[in-house]
């Protein structure tokens, strides 16, 4: 095993992952939910999905279809789609002012009008609601919720800063940050998908971090987490958070981040796990009944 700080290194200097938390944080997101269905809903889903195929099993199917046709689990092959990268993310620069009524205005990608991980959302929820709707593309929806639920939680998911000549920092993707004493850098999005590793000093397993997540959980009042307008209240949270922390962070330290400052965010990064795992439980609960 990699001595702690060489561990990090690793991680963070690793090519950017596909998933906004990597497959762990994706997994782990998959679990807190199952772990918290209405018991109804998680016969329906059992029925729906078949045998042997959970939410953690497909918890990253949405970043493997991405590259080509994915098998992820047992019975349950979907074919390869490179067309839906833009669901995974809502760009809204960091300089604008949004609500829930204006989201949909930065959702306007490539000539289409829901080319964004709210609006996505939304649309899988409306396929599950849907008595017409068949058994497979009941499945694939299952499928994009669980992972873009996840998403949405990741501050950089929902938010990029522009340049004078307009052009996005693609949520951080193009800044690059020197952690703590290394001379290879990462980037900022890529630092924000690793910090769920800060603090472990090894790779956490799925089930270790959701047993993690459960326990700090237990503590917690989350009633207000699933009030009201759950999608879009956690885009508007994600982008205050890279609006008012991630950003600040990264100008005021100019692109060097220590490795006490990078652990010193992790609850934050697990809160943002945390209220994706009960607001998937909920979303899916609302969608059987």
């Amino acid at each position: 095993m990699l001595p702690k700080p060489l561990f990090l290194l690793a991680a963070l200097l690793s090519p950017l992952p596909a998933s906004a938390w990597g497959p762990a944080g994706h997994r782990a997101v998959a679990l807190l939910a199952a772990s918290r269905l209405e018991p109804a809903t998680r016969r329906k889903l059992k029925e729906l999905l078949g045998p042997g195929v959970t939410l953690e099993r497909i918890a990253v199917c949405a970043d493997a279809i991405r590259e080509g046709d994915a098998t992820c689990a047992p019975g349950f092959s979907v074919p390869g789609d490179s067309g839906t990268g833009d669901w995974h993310f809502i760009d809204i620069p960091v300089s604008d002012a949004p609500s829930a009524e204006s989201l949909g205005r930065y959702c306007r990608r490539h000539g289409r009008a829901d080319a964004c991980v709210v609006e996505q959302i939304r649309a899988e929820l409306a396929v599950l609601r849907a008595p017409a709707a068949s058994r497979e593309r009941k499945r694939l929806a299952v499928m994009y919720l669980v992972h873009f639920v996840g998403d949405v939680h990741q501050p950089l998911h929902c938010a990029a800063e522009l340049d004078s000549a307009g052009r996005s920092d693609r949520g951080g993707n193009l800044k690059s940050v020197y952690v703590g004493g290394f001379s290879e850098p990462t980037n900022l999005h890529a630092l924000w998908d690793g910090l769920l590793y800060a603090g472990r000093g090894r790779p956490p397993s799925a089930r270790a971090l959701a047993k993690d997540l459960e326990k700090d959980l237990a503590g917690k009042d989350v009633a207000a987490w699933t009030r009201g307008d759950v999608v879009s209240q956690a885009a508007l949270e994600s982008f205050a958070l890279a609006r008012d922390k991630v950003y600040p962070a990264y100008r005021k330290d100019g692109g060097r981040v220590s490795l006490a400052e990078e652990e010193s965010l992790r609850p934050i990064v697990d809160e943002r796990l945390e209220r994706a795992g009960v607001r998937l439980a909920f979303l899916l609960d609302q969608s059987f009944r």
